[in-house]
């Protein structure tokens, strides 16, 4: 909770980091979300308040006293944005249905809330919001570095609070496409036209709690590598970012078309060849690729 009121904070600040990461994540205080387990909780003869209580002591609690509360973070990350701060942010470890895992303990209403949360995509804040760069998770498969695969609990989805920025528009197209219906949750679960996460991924052994930070240690070099060059900073780079993985396929992100969000519930969202996906966006980072198009300005085109 600290590192979020800092963020209410950070935006009046006379100086400001480049970037910053941000590695809380919980569902949001969001009726189709937090509010939402408990809801349909109810629908199965559980009490609100009982529910409520017992979401306090598990890890998916919600941090978040109020939807104005959050609606505070989303502006202060907007005015973050239009200062020249990227905010990296954690996608989560419970794929696209917890926060974490599979809720413990609770008998008949931990159950119920574990089947509610697998029939349901459950978004996770801030990591959800157009304002962040959100990152997943990769890890190696077996001892090869070379050909990552995706790290099993990685979060990622589309946001049932925050549309698509139009900078995402014909990636998440090109991918509900090429997953076709047969192969992704079922229809209701999810709002396919929300803000796709995650952006872009890391090394997450430890979870996405160290992926985060790897990627915002990243592009705190990208930015000194600007700074010697005499270029102005980044800015917000999240829509660069999905230009440069759309147009320059390969050369900034390693693509990673092994995973699926689904965790250990029967349904998520699978990975696939090529283009970006809600497991691990555009992939993990190429440092040359990097260097060439966010390091430099030479092959920039700016998006209309």
């Amino acid at each position: 909770m600290r590192s979020l009121t800092r963020l209410r904070s950070l935006p009046s600040s006379l100086t400001l980091p480049q970037p910053l990461s941000s590695t809380p994540h919980s569902h949001p205080s969001h009726p189709l979300s937090t509010h939402r387990l408990c809801d349909e909780a109810v629908k199965q003869g559980f009490d609100a308040a009982k529910c409520n209580a017992y979401l306090q002591d598990q890890r998916q609690v919600c941090m978040f006293m109020s939807q104005a509360q959050t609606a505070r973070i989303s502006v202060a990350l907007q005015v973050l944005g239009t200062r020249g701060v990227t905010v990296f942010g954690s996608s989560g470890d419970g794929g696209s249905h917890f926060s974490f895992q599979r809720f413990q303990g609770g008998g008949a209403l931990g159950d119920a809330l574990n089947q509610i949360s697998c029939s349901h995509m459950m978004p996770v804040y801030p990591t959800g919001s157009p304002f962040i760069v959100s990152v997943g998770g990769t890890e190696w498969q077996g001892s090869d570095g070379s050909n990552p695969v995706a790290w099993s609990g990685g979060g990622g989805g589309f946001a049932w609070q925050f549309a698509a920025p139009p900078h995402q528009a014909a990636a998440v197209a090109s991918y509900f496409k090429a997953a076709g219906a047969g192969n992704l949750p079922a229809a209701g679960s999810y709002n396919a036209s929300g803000r796709g996460y995650p952006d872009i991924s890391a090394v997450a052994i430890e979870g996405t709690s160290q992926s985060s930070p790897i990627m915002a240690g990243i592009f705190a070099l990208v930015a000194d590598h600007r700074l010697n060059a005499g270029l102005p900073p980044l800015g917000f780079v999240a829509p660069r970012l999905w230009q440069v993985g759309a147009s320059s396929p390969g050369e900034a992100f390693f693509d990673v078309s092994e995973g699926n969000t689904k965790t250990s519930c029967a349904t998520g969202f699978p990975a696939r060849t090529g283009g970006w996906d809600p497991v691990t966006g555009w992939g993990r980072p190429k440092w040359a690729g990097l260097v060439k198009h966010f390091g430099s300005d030479a092959h920039l085109n700016l998006l209309e």
